[in-house]
């Protein structure tokens, strides 16, 4: 095995002599991968391996999802669509979303303003269990409302956000 290189060749090649060896990689194993494309900004490599990952049957879990949709949502780019793929993706795999997720997408929405995001995403947020907002929540729907000059509609999340957070 070959370990120069940038870590990102390092994970993969290290994945590959497991698969080489007859190392069956797992969850952990994948996650890693796909977390290292993440982190180096390439999301379309790391959303291509959690792909790889469902063809040769190993079942991404949530963080598997939520590093992908968290990768678009760090592109600074417009990505919230793209995003709300992955999530699509992960709810049809019958892999629940959670406040990570959520939040992953509010924030890919805070850089977009494509047509449809702003209903898209107050929808998501109004899906989104009371119990389960938290204080990473609320300023990103803000921004959102912010983006779209939806003042009334600010002034009730930032009502909400002063009514359910613990000060």
């Amino acid at each position: 095995m070959d370990l120069s290189g940038n870590p990102v060749t390092k994970v993969v090649a290290l994945l590959e002599d497991m698969r080489r060896e007859l190392v069956v990689p797992d969850t952990i194993s994948y996650n890693s991968v796909i977390h290292a494309f993440a982190k180096m900004g390439d999301v379309r490599s790391a959303e291509k391996w959690l792909l790889k990952m469902r063809e040769n049957n190993v079942e991404p879990n949530t963080i598997s999802y939520n590093t992908v949709i968290k990768a678009y949502s760090n592109t600074g780019k417009p990505s919230f669509f793209e995003a709300m793929k992955v999530a699509d993706m992960m709810e049809e795999a019958g892999v629940q979303p959670n406040i990570i997720t959520w939040n992953s997408l509010l924030y890919a929405a805070n850089h977009d303003r494509r047509t449809g995001v702003l209903q898209a995403a107050t929808k998501m947020y109004d899906d989104i269990p009371l119990a389960k907002r938290d204080k990473f929540t609320y300023p990103a729907m803000l921004h959102i409302l912010a983006n779209n000059k939806k003042e009334t509609e600010a002034r009730a999340v930032f009502e909400e956000a002063m009514a359910n957070l613990k000060q």
